[in-house]
């Protein structure tokens, strides 16, 4: 199952469950890393999309990626 979200974009990559922990670590402190403000708003979308529908959901993240460019904290 996990290869087929991979084939369809749902995912970005599979690991072995043996260094699942370990990547996931990975993965966060690069988040953790990068613009407070464009993580926020970018689990705010999510969050708040999941219970859209897909046009609407469009629209939010929209919405958040102009709120996001209008930032200074990304440069």
């Amino acid at each position: 199952m996990s290869w087929d979200a991979l084939k369809i974009g749902l995912i970005e990559e599979v690991v072995p469950n043996e260094i699942f922990l370990e990547r996931a670590i990975e993965l966060a402190r690069a988040i953790a890393k990068g613009c407070p403000t464009s993580t926020a708003l970018s689990k705010k979308a999510m969050n708040e999309g999941i219970a859209l529908t897909l046009n609407e959901a469009l629209e939010k993240e929209k919405f958040y990626f102009i709120e996001n460019i209008l930032t200074l904290e990304w440069n």
